[in-house]
């Protein structure tokens, strides 16, 4: 395999150096407005499926045009031919083979027309499996097939496949919630390549709210359920994150300081830093200070993270509310920040506002990178940049109905998670956050901002085509005049648009990136027609779908442990719920269990499912009742023992030494096992007709059905009224005496455990995957600088600062080093011990990931109670 892996190279290779040894045939035609110029070779690339690696050699090729005239080069994988674009007739200076070569372009329509479209077709396929590879994210591939497709007048059919999202499933709510990339990506891709209406009226009224069922809340001792004073002062429609004491605020804003990266980094491919952290302590004016973290607890009692969506990428509507132990001192420190913001830049402007009978501080700039409503009432300090958060609570105070705190649904979580306990914190999303977020107001809101947000992205990509090709055009209208936007561009039916602002792109009712203006805050009081249609489809398919969201309450808590560690718990209970959708569960799962099995040493996992005396797993005698005993209960559970997973690094790539069910059949070391095994499921796998009888201390061989191997068939070992099955005979001598129960803190119907990975033989694989994962990541990122460079034809060392500024983020190394372009031209990573992907065939020496030596432990805990749906997390991590 290694043999192929390396002609495979050696072959690409030469052709990336020009194939020397083989003649290359160049072919230009001139045309308008563009030329076509290919450059052709004798060999061919490997075959198969390109790795990333061959993306990234083929991204760092030079342009085979020595002058500055090529344009949107691209390289067709089927014959390693090299195409590109250019202007003009003059003879076109190309570096071929590494010998400079003047090519006089010809002139035949009907050829060029030819060359066109094989310039298309790998151009298009060269975008497509960029971004179908999922290595970054595709702006401008986005934007330039759209552009130039439309421009041309060539066929934008396959472009397609970056569907335009349609407003008529809950999918494309979740969608939009969450800003994904595929949403803006879709949002980018219509405004390049449609025009766009103009004479579309806003003259409909607003459409008749999605109205999901009533909650019915299960009875409950009210006399248990102690609201605290600041969910009095919450409004309804916002989330609710209560830390409760000023410590507490502090040590959460710590943890997302430090690990926030690491997490990003874990559940994402992209190497960004959207920066919402510091935008947003910006935009509400404020700053943490060591004189606050001094001094705060003596002024601060409770405090609480509140606001009605999650958009913190784009603009969400937030605020922080205090609980003063000392209003005068917690009044003082919040205007003396105020005072500090408003002295650090000239544009902030300061006023007064009048909310009702309060007058409040504002702080603003035209672009709302500040936008801080300061309104105190009593003890309650808010500061907020939504005005209709303030106005909502400082209508608390007169109407305490309107409050989170006045809702059946909140007193009844309360009396599931008690106020009062300290060094916790408390989420909660009421069932009228949910219902303002589907209503047509907010969802309208939410589709045009989205367009415009698109707008913002596509107009400077715009202006770098126009550079790169020598127009001069920088307006809208001369934009849209010379081919780089579409007709009908920014026309919009709500009256807002796009102006620049000291030199940066902004919506005119909104704002600027980042800090657009809350949902609340924009009115929306008239619709267009395709408005009312889309939402009606919209809260048609909600209501098919996801009928209510249902009420979503946790806690966060922090607890000291020995030895420098420290464990986190997170439990997330959904109640009541609607039991339609966790049909699936009840199905199988049976009671919950106040026992579990008591800890193996030596496992490095875990896991117990409760199920059913009839469920999916297996039969239970008709008509027998069950165990009284929950330790007799129908039980499965397994663990995995630690044991080495044979790898190598390819390319960049983890490649298994062995096959996957060739690796769980000889070398993962574990078991499986069932307490009080009934008939069919698992129990007919562990216990099926054997052609042995179990020796004298309860061993007997057992084949798997899927498997005719002899060499590796397993062993299950009855003892003590388990039945165990595991690929080696020595596990079972070793677990089987020690299962046994103990009590358990809670009762669960779903247990799992991990230990501490780090140091163990399966923790090496994981430290791969994961070095492999950020590894790649970081080329990603470098890859996407040097075709932003090819594509623009930037200057000489601007990508980077292009590309932060183009999508709104930061680009960062996971591997913790900076981006910087060598003399040669390419991008690379401080980090990298290798200068290119294809290179990397080791993990370095020494190398740890940060989050695998951080967590030392996990516990999960589940249950599907008749009214409450629990998860519990609990992570036991160490401090550095």
């Amino acid at each position: 395999m290694r043999w192929i892996f390396a002609t495979r190279w050696i072959v690409f290779a030469l052709l990336a150096v020009g194939l020397s040894a083989a003649p290359a045939e160049v072919e230009a035609v001139a045309g308008m407005p563009f030329g076509v110029c290919v450059v052709r070779t004798n060999g061919r690339p490997a075959q198969g499926t390109w790795r990333m690696a061959d993306w990234e050699a083929a991204l760092r090729e030079p342009v085979p045009e020595a002058s500055g005239r090529a344009l949107y080069p691209a390289l067709s994988q089927e014959d390693g031919s090299r195409y590109f674009l250019f202007q003009g007739t003059q003879p076109l200076a190309l570096s071929v083979a590494g010998a400079p070569r003047q090519v006089p372009p010809e002139t035949d329509e009907a050829r060029h027309r030819e060359l066109l479209q094989a310039w298309w077709r790998a151009y298009q396929r060269q975008a497509q499996r960029l971004a179908s590879g999922d290595y970054y994210e595709p702006t401008a591939e986005t934007y330039l097939t759209a552009m130039l497709g439309r421009r041309l007048g060539l066929d934008t059919q396959d472009l397609r496949y970056w569907r335009w999202w349609r407003s008529d499933g809950a999918d494309d709510l979740v969608g939009l919630l969450l800003g994904t990339e595929s949403v803006r990506l879709a949002m980018q891709r219509h405004t390049a390549l449609e025009p766009r209406r103009s004479d579309e009226p806003a003259d409909q009224p607003l459409p008749k709210a999605v109205m999901p069922p009533p909650i019915k809340l299960p009875a409950f001792d009210r006399g248990k359920s102690v609201v605290e004073p600041m969910a009095m002062r919450v409004p309804q429609e916002c989330f609710y994150l209560r830390c409760g004491s000023f410590g507490d605020f502090l040590w959460l804003k710590g943890l997302l300081d430090h690990w926030g990266g690491e997490f990003r980094n874990l559940v994402s491919t992209r190497g960004a830093d959207y920066r919402i952290g510091p935008r947003l302590e910006r935009q509400l004016a404020l700053r943490e200070s060591s004189l606050a973290r001094a001094f705060g607890g003596l002024a601060v009692g409770d405090v609480a993270l509140i606001g009605t969506d999650p958009f913190f990428r784009e603009g969400s509507a937030v605020g922080v509310l205090f609980h003063a132990k000392n209003a005068s001192l917690l009044a003082g420190h919040l205007t003396e920040l105020r005072k500090q913001v408003q002295a650090g830049d000239k544009a902030v402007a300061a006023s007064c506002v009048k909310l009702g009978d309060v007058t409040c501080s504002l702080l603003s700039t035209p672009d709302n990178a500040v936008r801080s409503f300061y309104a105190a009432d009593g003890d309650y300090h808010l500061v907020t940049n939504s005005r209709w958060i303030a106005e909502a609570f400082l209508r608390t105070a007169q109407d305490p109905s309107r409050a989170l705190g006045s809702l059946a649904e909140f007193r009844y979580a309360r009396s599931l998670v008690r106020a009062d306990k300290a060094g916790q914190t408390f989420v909660y999303l009421s069932d009228p956050f949910f219902r303002n977020l589907v209503g047509p107001a907010y969802r309208v809101e939410m589709t045009r901002r989205a367009q415009s947000l698109a707008e913002l992205s596509v107009l400077p990509l715009a202006r770098l085509a126009a550079r790169a090709e020598g127009a001069t055009a920088d307006t809208v209208p001369e934009l849209v005049a010379k081919g780089y936007l579409p007709e009908g561009f920014g026309n919009r039916a709500d009256g807002s648009g796009l102006t620049q602002v000291d030199g940066q792109d902004q919506d005119t009712l909104r704002g600027g990136r980042g800090t657009f203006l809350p949902v609340p805050d924009m009115p929306v009081q008239a619709l267009t027609r395709p408005e009312v249609e889309a939402y009606e489809r919209f809260a048609q398919a909600y209501s098919r779908l996801w009928t209510r969201m249902d009420p979503v309450f946790g806690t966060l808590a922090h607890i000291p442990a020995t030895g420098g560690r420290e464990k986190l718990s997170v439990a997330l209970h959904i109640s009541p719920y609607a039991r339609s959708r966790y049909g699936f569960f009840e199905q199988f799962l049976g009671p919950a269990s106040p026992w579990r099995l008591a800890a193996i040493p030596g496992n490095l996992l875990s896991a117990e499912l409760m199920f059913t005396e009839r469920s999916l797993i297996g039969e239970g005698q008709e008509g027998a009742p069950p165990a009284r005993d929950t330790r007799d209960r129908q039980r499965l559970f397994a663990g995995l023992r630690d044991f080495t997973v044979p790898f190598s690094l390819e390319a960049g790539e983890l490649v298994l030494g062995t096959g996957r069910t060739e690796l769980l059949e000889s070398g993962a070391q574990g078991y499986l096992g069932v307490r009080k095994p009934a008939e069919g499921g698992i129990a007919s796998l562990l216990l099926r007709e054997r052609d042995g009888k179990p020796d004298a201390q309860g061993y007997v061989r057992q084949p798997l059905p899927w498997s005719e191997d002899e060499d590796h068939t397993p062993w299950v070992r009855n003892f003590g009224g388990f039945t165990v099955l595991a690929p080696d005979k020595r596990i079972l001598a070793s677990v089987t005496p020690k299962l046994a129960f103990q009590k358990a803190e809670r009762p669960a119907q779903v247990r799992l455990e991990v230990g501490d990975l780090s140091t163990s033989h399966l923790g090496q694989f994981l430290t791969a995957e994961l070095y492999v994962r950020d590894r790649r990541t970081s080329a990603a990122n470098a890859m996407l600088l040097e075709n932003l460079a090819r594509q623009f034809r930037l200057p000489s060392g601007t990508a980077l600062e292009t590309a932060e500024r183009l999508l709104d983020q930061k680009l960062v190394c996971p591997l913790g080093g900076t981006y910087r372009q060598e003399a040669s031209g390419r991008w690379i990573s401080t980090a990298w011990a290798e200068p290119e992907l294809g290179a990397v065939a080791a993990v370095p020496k020494g190398y740890r990931h940060p989050g695998l030596a951080w967590v030392k432990g996990l516990a999960l805990e589940f249950s599907l109670e008749p009214d409450v749906l629990r998860t519990r997390l609990e992570l036991t991590v160490q401090h550095e």
